[in-house]
């Protein structure tokens, strides 16, 4: 998979300056796991993140959780986060099931995520789904930034860009 899609990611990595992350579901579905990491090639911004390959995350507080979640029912996220903690990464962090369905309803209808500042200080990231051929959503692919370079409104407007690669993504792994 990352052989045929980590090209076309890098080259939109370039283009708009910033991280880009695939992640899917962990087997127990209410954490993401950093599938892959693909940095800018020539970014002057400083930026460490927590992020990396292999890293699991709460979905309630990351884009690509949120994104991952969105294609199943509110009773099977219950289902699914039941006896999670909502831990507090900061002082945007999801606190509990009704948020987190709050926000999932928002996903459903927007077709893409935000994770402004939720569980890495000073983050912002934008998730996209990749599905597969049965339209089921298998990956994400995230643009991180900081919020010191980026607004949630310029990652809202890649939305368009991010579709088209996510579709070359798609079609490259043969899912679609």
């Amino acid at each position: 998979m990352f052989k045929v899609s980590r090209p076309i990611i890098r080259k939109f990595a370039d283009k708009v300056d910033a991280t880009v992350h695939l992640a899917t579901l962990d087997e127990k579905r209410s954490n993401i796991v950093y599938i892959d990491r693909i940095e800018p090639m020539n970014s002057q911004k400083p930026f460490v993140m927590s992020s990396r390959v292999g890293k699991k995350a709460p979905c309630y507080c990351t884009a690509a959780g949120k994104i991952l979640l969105s294609q199943y029912s509110d009773d099977e996220i219950r289902d699914i986060m039941k006896g999670e903690e909502y831990k507090t990464y900061t002082d945007k962090t999801i606190k509990n099931i009704d948020e987190f369905l709050e926000e999932i309803h928002k996903v459903r209808k927007q077709g893409y995520a935000l994770d402004e500042n939720e569980y890495d200080h000073g983050i912002i990231c934008i998730s996209i789904p990749i599905y597969n051929s049965n339209g089921k959503i298998d990956f994400t692919m995230s643009v991180t930034d900081l919020i010191l370079y980026t607004k949630a409104e310029e990652l809202i407007n890649l939305k368009d860009q991010l579709d088209e690669v996510s579709r070359k993504v798609s079609n490259a792994i043969n899912y679609i």
